[in-house]
């Protein structure tokens, strides 16, 4: 149900591919699923202590974490507070970019992202043009690789694994673009939290389940329960043939190859 030319990568926690499909080696757009990059090399941050997701840093008192768990008020594009700090999820790719900024220094946005990532495997493929909430770009295998790197305990502890992937102000209701409204819509440090959404990650995934799509029609999707990495790439933008396909294939994935 996928448009032609899509990728998909399905393997486990430890980096073990099992299945294949399409060309896993095309670069494509990643879109907003480089925010799931983002949260990976804020983890990194955290890890090595040059990061502190509890300083000030965006609105009205909102920290580091609110802005990357889309709870700082902002709006998604412009500057403008459209609700208090920590009272409603509100998705917001200025959130994010302004988050990166901040503990970026002197250095693009970007290239703090990459250096984070410079001591993970296999990412060489891996890009970012313009802004780091949404300029990323790579093959769905390089994805996959990368998305390994949130078990490897020499790059994130369980402690920081912990902190960026459980829900932060859990009980916060949101919209998820594309998807509608939930009550609530958890999320972590820049990745979505499965929790009781039924949506692009269906309904047989854990509640612990977490990962990222992007109006590029690419996703990723993490299970740790379920031992299962799912990443897969569209060759059509996000639109309604996922709004309508990838419940029922992200039931299909995990039924087939959940562990």
């Amino acid at each position: 149900g996928w448009p032609e030319y899509s990728a998909c990568v399905v393997g486990t926690t430890s980096g073990e591919v099992i299945a294949r499909e399409g060309d896993s080696t095309l670069s494509f757009t990643w879109a907003s699923v480089s925010k799931f990059v983002v949260s990976l090399a804020m983890a990194r941050g955290v890890e090595t202590g040059s990061v502190n997701v509890h300083m000030p840093t965006g609105p009205h008192g909102a920290t580091l974490a609110h802005l990357l768990a889309h709870a700082s008020g902002l709006s998604l594009e412009g500057p403008n507070v459209v609700a208090e700090v920590g009272t409603r999820r509100i998705y917001s790719n200025l959130g994010i970019d302004l988050a990166v900024s901040a503990v970026a220094g002197s250095r693009e946005p970007w290239q703090w992202v990459t250096a984070q990532l410079s001591q993970t495997r296999n990412v060489t493929e891996f890009t970012f043009e313009n802004r780091v909430s949404s300029g990323a770009s790579g093959s769905v295998s390089n994805l996959f690789e990368i998305a390994t790197n949130w078990f490897d305990r020499n790059f994130v502890s369980r402690t920081v694994f912990e902190l960026f992937t459980a829900p932060y102000l859990a009980s916060l209701a949101g919209v998820v673009p594309g998807f509608g409204r939930f009550d609530p819509c958890p999320w972590g440090l820049g990745v979505e939290v499965h929790g009781g959404k039924t949506h692009w990650m269906g309904s047989q995934f854990s509640p612990r389940a977490y990962g990222h799509f992007g109006q590029s029609g690419t996703l990723v999707l993490i299970d740790p329960d379920r031992d299962l990495i799912v990443c897969a790439a569209a060759s059509q933008p996000f639109g309604s043939w996922a709004v309508e396909r990838w419940p029922s294939w992200s039931d299909d994935i995990c039924d087939r190859f959940a562990r």
